[in-house]
């Protein structure tokens, strides 16, 4: 343990990155800020993805308080490897990096110095510009790019504009290393694990807003944001409801937004035709309450009616061979 504990504690965690890891280390060596704590794990890659980060290691060495250097030998997934990394963190602040994601210009820095002037914050999130698998360090701000965008409280809590929407994007975040050991880690059951953390602090404490620009948030289709792949997007449904479901109790008009995610939820599930995710928003629908609109009632019995029809065609086909 250090004496003198750093400003902030940066970690990046790599998984098949090698395409855009050194994107990312070289967004981090320019930064103008050096008080950090830099902890770098690699869930397992098969790929050079590792190689090319240990490239970086004496740079980083140069720039910073302290460099950790960790390689699994299995893949363990995202949260599981955050929550144990984040008890070996020593700085006051906490920053996570995605590997394919890169910091833009003095990004650290004017989140530390928002954070010191602003103690009443937990947690603070800032702009961040949207990119895709084209997208490279460095990056100039005066190219007309689409941009994250962001929800101000008129009227409204914090908490009840996150529960209405996940408006927040990781890479912009830092937070109080302090709230870890008060609200706990990330929730490792949940796949959206930052929106269920955010609505933690949201509702326990306070989260402010940094009108700056300070990172890249890629979007890639194999990422869980994409949701162009019908397994995924089950997933990333199920886990919103999860979500909704756990806060419903703190919110005082839950209702109108978990309807609204079931639904739209049940359309997908109509159109790929998955009887497993029908069976779980079925019982989600019982368990909560929740009105299914009358179009979505018109496609679950014309499903249940499909599936009629071809258990009798089979069935048929069945005794015409014995």
């Amino acid at each position: 343990m250090m004496k003198n504990k750093p400003s902030v504690s940066l970690i990046v965690i790599s998984y098949q990155h090698e395409k855009y890891i050194a994107d990312c280390l070289e967004s981090i060596v320019r930064q103008t800020f050096t008080d950090i704590e830099f902890l770098y794990l690699d869930d397992a890659s098969k790929d050079r993805t590792f190689q090319i980060a240990s490239a970086y290691r004496e740079k980083l060495e140069s720039r910073f308080r302290r460099v950790v250097y960790i390689e699994n030998n299995e893949n363990e997934g995202l949260v599981k490897n955050l929550n144990r990394l984040i008890p070996l963190c020593e700085g006051k602040y906490v920053k996570f990096l995605a590997a394919d994601d890169f910091m833009i210009g003095d990004g650290i820095e004017k989140s530390v110095d928002f954070l010191n002037a602003h103690n009443e914050y937990d947690m603070i999130y800032s702009n961040v510009v949207y990119g895709n698998e084209n997208t490279h360090f460095p990056f100039d701000l005066s190219e007309e790019t689409e941009t994250v965008p962001i929800a101000l409280t008129a009227g409204r809590s914090m908490f009840e504009l996150l529960y209405e929407h996940d408006f927040i994007a990781a890479p912009g975040v830092m937070v109080k290393r302090n709230v870890y050991d008060r609200l706990g880690l990330y929730d490792e059951k949940i796949g959206i694990e930052d929106w269920d953390f955010y609505l933690r602090i949201a509702r326990e404490g306070q989260i402010g807003y940094l009108n700056a620009y300070t990172a890249m948030y890629r979007i890639l289709d194999s990422s869980l944001s994409h949701s162009s792949l019908p397994q995924r997007r089950m997933n990333m449904q199920k886990s919103r409801l999860q979500i909704l479901e756990k806060y419903r109790n703190d919110i005082l008009n839950p209702d109108e937004r978990i309807e609204r995610e079931l639904n739209d939820a049940l359309r997908d599930a109509f159109h790929i035709r998955s009887r497993e995710y029908l069976r779980y928003l079925r019982d989600y629908v019982k368990r909560n309450q929740v009105k299914v609109h009358s179009g979505n009632r018109i496609r679950y019995i014309m499903y249940i009616m499909g599936m009629i029809r071809i258990g009798d065609f089979w069935k048929a086909k069945w005794n015409s061979t014995r």
